[in-house]
């Protein structure tokens, strides 16, 4: 059983914290001189089919690489689309946790775009979603 002292896990950690550091988040930082990087979160919120299960495609979105580098990042509301809610993600370099949970909540209480969740009996009650599926919106 390898350790955490082990030449190839401590090669592998320094080969991610550079690719997800220095020349991921700090290096646009740096090259676009700004505080923060903001970006959409990931598409909507995948629909769940109570008999096919998960329609999920499998994107990871884009906080992966401060999850992976140990820097913050903060998603909040950024809206809906056909009905299911989008988010977008604040994150910074190492330190900067104040920093991007100051703008992150910022944004959210100036956009005010949290919506309350419902829970539809069926895709059919949202029009919207029912369209984004493929089905017809009836008039």
């Amino acid at each position: 059983q390898p350790s955490l002292d082990d030449p190839d896990y401590l090669e592998a950690k320094r080969k991610v914290s550079m690719a997800t550091r220095n020349e991921g988040i700090d290096r646009f930082i740096a090259d676009y001189n700004v505080d923060i990087l903001v970006a959409p979160t990931l598409s909507p919120a995948f629909l769940i089919d109570p008999v096919h299960g998960d329609s999920y495609d499998g994107s990871i979105g884009v906080g992966w690489m401060a999850a992976m580098s140990g820097y913050p990042q903060l998603t909040v509301p950024m809206g809906v689309i056909h009905d299911l809610p989008v988010g977008v993600s604040f994150f910074g370099t190492g330190g900067t946790d104040a920093r991007v949970l100051a703008i992150g909540h910022a944004y959210e209480m100036r956009s005010q775009k949290r919506v309350t969740p419902s829970y539809l009996p069926s895709v059919d009650a949202s029009p919207s979603i029912g369209n984004a599926m493929g089905g017809t919106e009836e008039n």
